[in-house]
């Protein structure tokens, strides 16, 4: 009567019964995986350079198929967990003393045929985006910056990829001029730009809504309030803290900074390792400046204050 009266088989109401009496699930009862099956398939795992289940089931045969399977899901949550828990302990940050001393560029496509270019000031983390006539190229890089010295604010350091728009003969002849001392990536490492990865990825995502830079870059710049900031406007920080580098120092700088890159690349014929070198030499001269502060490990995270 209750199953015609709920519209369900008896058979139904009677598992339903079941699950209510005794509080589990019915059906057949789960075969526990032994702790040899694990050690076996934990060794085969090891042994092929840590695949996913299907090659491990493929050699071990006689083990059941869901036992691999949990068995190999669970090793790689523990692996994981233990890789960004070392990445954590030996990771390194960069933090700006100064706004005006690095700046950070990267380039960005919304659609095809409709790129952007992306200047940010490192230390107060202010965006700056100018649209490409056609695809990104090296005039788009140097019209930015030409942009960005009418504002008397280019930067000692400039951070980038290794594009080609960043990587050129012009680009690189426009940098020499003003003095400014360019800091590539190492290859296949896009962490190092990571400031201006981040801001690309604000602008894109506030671009959707707005469909105009102009404005996006406003709200960017006016009204998010930064916790690497103490939770202040890029435009509110960047009025207390932004430095103006004389000629004379900006001269300085560059010139102490290519002796100490001519010192580390003496001998070294490995591109990756004059790279490497050279970064590493760029970094330790704006730590001896003052204008970088070099942290390892994790850092404390900021509460936001009440206001």
């Amino acid at each position: 009567m209750i199953a015609k009266l709920l519209g369900v088989t008896t058979r139904t109401v009677r598992n339903w019964k079941i699950e209510e009496v005794f509080n589990k699930k019915v059906g057949r009862k789960k075969r526990e995986t032994t702790l040899k099956e694990k050690i076996m398939i934990a060794k085969e795992w090891k042994r092929q350079g840590y695949p996913g289940s299907r090659p491990v089931m493929k050699s071990l045969s006689q083990v059941r198929v869901r036992a691999v399977r949990e068995v190999i899901s669970g090793l790689k949550k523990r692996r994981k967990k233990r890789f960004y828990k070392t990445k954590k302990q030996v990771r390194t940050s960069v933090k700006v003393n100064h706004a005006g001393a690095v700046g950070c560029m990267d380039g960005t496509t919304m659609e095809r045929g409709r790129d952007f270019l992306i200047y940010k000031d490192r230390g107060s983390l202010r965006l700056q985006a100018e649209k490409c006539e056609s695809s990104l190229k090296s005039i788009d890089t140097i019209k930015l910056l030409e942009k960005v010295k009418i504002e008397k604010n280019l930067p000692l350091v400039l951070c980038t990829d290794n594009g080609s728009p960043f990587c050129s003969g012009n680009v690189g002849k426009y940098l020499s001029k003003n003095y400014i001392i360019q800091l590539k990536n190492l290859p296949h490492v896009p962490e190092h730009n990571g400031s201006c990865e981040r801001g690309v990825r604000e602008f894109k995502e506030l671009f959707i809504e707005n469909l105009d830079s102009e404005k996006t870059t406003n709200i960017l710049n006016k009204k998010r309030l930064r916790p690497g900031l103490s939770w202040q406007t890029c435009n509110e920080f960047e009025e207390n803290n932004r430095k103006h580098f004389e000629q004379a120092d900006r001269i300085k700088f560059y010139e102490s900074t290519k002796e100490k890159i001519n010192e580390a690349l003496k001998n070294i014929e490995c591109k990756k390792e004059r790279r490497k070198k050279e970064r590493e030499a760029i970094l330790k001269n704006m730590e001896l400046y003052g204008l970088i502060q070099i942290n390892r490990g994790s850092q404390p995270r900021r509460d936001k204050p009440v206001r």
